[in-house]
């Protein structure tokens, strides 16, 4: 079955799911968006269900990469917050605290290498719904 949604209010009730990805996302998203997106994705995790990232490592400006996105949505509804393009470089400092922000340790992580069209770097994470940092 195919459930429509969004990222940002998922029609699943809490502590639904043992593992959530997001793939490919946050980089499409401003910070703030991004740590929206995963809180709602950690509401929906189980205690100590998984979290799921990648993107890729990629701060090339949206002016050098016409080649690949050519202006148009396509349907994609582009907002201040979230966008067609790769709109933010997410720096380590910026992924723990998101971490932080989100209450999600990183328990894993993975460099991922992307050879379809040319190599290119990403990372895959996996943050945990850790029922023992819950805040205070």
């Amino acid at each position: 079955n195919f459930v429509k949604g969004s990222v940002f209010d998922i029609p699943f009730p809490d502590d639904h799911f043992r593992t959530v990805v997001l793939g490919e996302f946050i980089e499409h998203c401003k910070y703030e968006a991004a740590v929206r997106a995963v809180k709602e994705c950690r509401r929906v995790l189980v205690p100590r269900g998984n979290l799921v990232l990648s993107f890729p490592v990629d701060g090339t400006p949206r002016e050098d990469r016409v080649w690949f996105d050519d202006g148009s949505t396509d349907g994609f509804a582009e907002s201040a917050d979230v966008t067609e393009h790769h709109q933010t470089f997410w720096s380590e400092r910026m992924l723990w605290n998101l971490s932080q922000e989100v209450n999600m340790p990183i328990v894993e992580r993975q460099l991922l290498v992307y050879t379809w069209i040319n190599p290119l770097c990403g990372w895959g994470m996996v943050l945990r719904k850790d029922e023992w940092r819950e805040p205070y």
